[in-house]
């Protein structure tokens, strides 16, 4: 069965078989597959869907909406992927797919970027307010999850690893204060004292910068 790949994390990257999936009609079509491959096994109303994506058209014209747009789906994705049974739909079942955001709480390196970067839909609420949460919840169990692997590492007096946890939170959170002082107690633990001012000076740039405070002195 060929494969299916789906990389949210950053901007929207959809592979078949390590090429990249043509033949979207609408931006809402790959938004549909999105959601369903986020839920994967989970079944969902045509209603609750003609609202997440549709809600300002009129109902026959949502619903006609979402036909054309599992239509199109259905004629892109291998077979089974897709399921409607009885005016519900999924996704998943024993289709062989990814998700990269499935393997974050295992592998938070894979973070590249806020979940569906630049993938927002002005006319449809529903979706904006899902993807602004979902953003929210992603990004903080990603940052969650590097900041235990990096305790954990420092604890372990690998430092070079713990560095690197804190230093792509700082990447993907620039302006926590307490991630910026765990670096510098890292660099300093590790006998780099060049690279904990540095960091210092760093922190002090963003913080004055974004909030015009100062680092907190320890």
């Amino acid at each position: 069965m060929p494969s299916l790949e789906l990389r949210s994390l950053g901007s929207l990257e959809i592979l078949l078989d390590g090429k990249p999936l043509a033949g979207f009609k609408t931006r809402k079509a790959q938004a549909l597959l999105i959601y369903l491959a986020y839920h994967a096994g989970q079944s969902f109303s045509r209603e609750h869907l003609q609202t997440l994506l549709w809600s300002e058209s009129a109902p026959k014209q949502a619903a006609a909406s979402l036909r054309q747009a599992l239509a199109n789906l259905r004629g892109l994705l291998p077979e089974g992927m897709l399921r409607v049974e009885l005016g519900f739909i999924a996704f998943g079942g024993e289709s062989d797919y990814t998700l990269d955001v499935a393997e974050l709480t295992t592998r938070p390196q894979l973070y590249r970027g806020p979940f569906l970067q630049g993938f927002d839909i002005a006319d449809a609420q529903g979706w904006e307010e899902w993807l602004f949460t979902t953003r929210e919840q992603i990004q903080s169990r990603v940052l969650d999850r590097l900041e235990a692997q990096g305790q954990a590492a420092a604890a372990q007096g690998h430092f070079s690893a713990a560095i690197e946890s804190f230093r792509q939170m700082v990447r993907i959170d620039s302006w926590r204060e307490d991630v910026h002082r765990a670096l510098m107690r890292l660099y300093d633990l590790a006998g780099d004292r060049a690279a904990a001012l540095a960091q210092y000076e760093r922190c002090h740039a963003i913080l004055a910068q974004e909030v015009g405070v100062e680092p907190t002195v320890e």
